[in-house]
């Protein structure tokens, strides 16, 4: 049987409703996943900025300061602290270095 022209704009038509809501619905899970991630990242962005605020740190290496002739040189007896919420947590010296 061959289908007519009402036959063929019919299926057309159900193809069209189909893809139409196929793609209604690809939508609406697109925008449910955006907002569902949204809200996890305002849920969770305090608590990781508090956490990577509480990591520590250790004080190190060499502190320089400048001669005359504005080179740098390692200071001597240089001593750095360091103060979180205005309670010492770590101070270190840099010792002294024997001249050359």
């Amino acid at each position: 049987m061959i289908p007519t022209r009402a036959d063929l704009a019919e299926r057309r038509g159900a193809n069209s409703s189909r893809e139409a809501t196929s793609i209604r619905r690809t939508t609406q899970l697109l925008v449910v996943l955006i907002l569902v991630s949204i809200v996890l990242i305002h849920i969770l962005a305090p608590q990781t900025a508090s956490v990577l605020a509480s990591q520590g740190g250790t004080l190190s290496e060499q502190v320089y300061g400048y001669n005359m002739y504005d080179q740098p040189m390692p200071l001597v007896w240089a001593r750095v602290s360091a103060y979180k919420n205005g309670i010492l947590v770590e101070s270190v010296s840099t010792g002294h270095t024997k001249a050359a």
